[in-house]
């Protein structure tokens, strides 16, 4: 079985341990992985808070690097988003999203997808609230970028799905903008997608089941990726389990 994992901020998620922990799980039981990279597909991320929100010319290597740490060790297949964008794609949206007013923004939708919604997350990141990510013409601007950046990375997950047939995707985050796009272009090509995503309040990870759509909490929070160990014997009894319960 074909298997895709997904997490667009690397080792600075709370959930890259446990991802990668899974697909070297599921590489010992013969399944296909494989990685899909942001390589800079999104004009904007979370991550750019880190500079001020001004991107540097190394942020999105210095990233994919990151995002590598593991899968450099376990040897996944990988692949990037921008990969699956033609140039007539960029092109067009671009020239969609170039003078959109704010309240034409906020009525975009890709699909039945509702955009806004999709950056939610990440334009209170950014701006506090969404109402006042489309307030002043600068704010606008970022939000138009914003917007640009998740129809690009849906676009891409809806072509990746086509094009390799991943049975299953598995994405890391699902709050910020990337991986919730990516995540709905999953479910627009009607495939099989499970989400890890960090609680703040629990201290936990929360594992939605492909397709019963059940919760696992996991308190397994690999925050040292030296200490990962590609060894299945090191591993708690009670993770195996987990994982077990995921696949089937």
């Amino acid at each position: 079985m074909k298997i895709a994992i997904h997490s667009p901020f690397g080792v600075q998620a709370q959930e890259y341990g446990l991802l990668m922990a899974t697909a070297t799980y599921l590489r010992s039981l013969n399944h296909e992985v494989v990685q899909l990279l942001c390589d800079g597909a999104a004009e904007l991320c979370d991550r750019d808070g880190e500079h001020n929100w001004k991107r540097q010319a190394d942020s999105c290597l210095s990233c994919m690097r990151e995002q590598c740490t593991i899968s450099n060790e376990v040897k996944f297949e990988r692949r990037g988003l921008s990969e699956f964008l033609s140039p007539e794609e960029i092109a067009e949206s671009a020239r969609q999203f170039a003078w959109a007013s704010g309240q034409q923004l906020r009525e975009v939708n890709f699909r039945d997808k509702d955009l806004v919604d999709l950056c939610a997350h990440s334009l209170r990141v950014r701006f506090g609230t969404v109402e006042l990510a489309f307030k002043t013409e600068s704010n606008i601007e970022n939000s138009r970028r914003y917007l640009l950046s998740s129809w690009r990375v849906l676009r891409a997950g809806m072509s990746f799905m086509n094009q390799v047939r991943p049975a299953l995707v598995i994405v890391a985050g699902g709050k910020d903008h990337i991986s919730a796009s990516l995540a709905a272009g999953v479910q627009l090509s009607s495939g099989a997608l499970s989400t890890f995503q960090w609680d703040l309040a629990s201290r936990t990870i929360k594992i939605t089941h492909p397709q019963s759509k059940e919760i696992f909490n996991s308190d397994f929070v690999l925050t040292d990726p030296v200490a990962f160990r590609a060894d299945l014997k090191s591993w708690p009894p009670d993770l195996i389990k987990m994982l077990d319960q995921l696949l089937h």
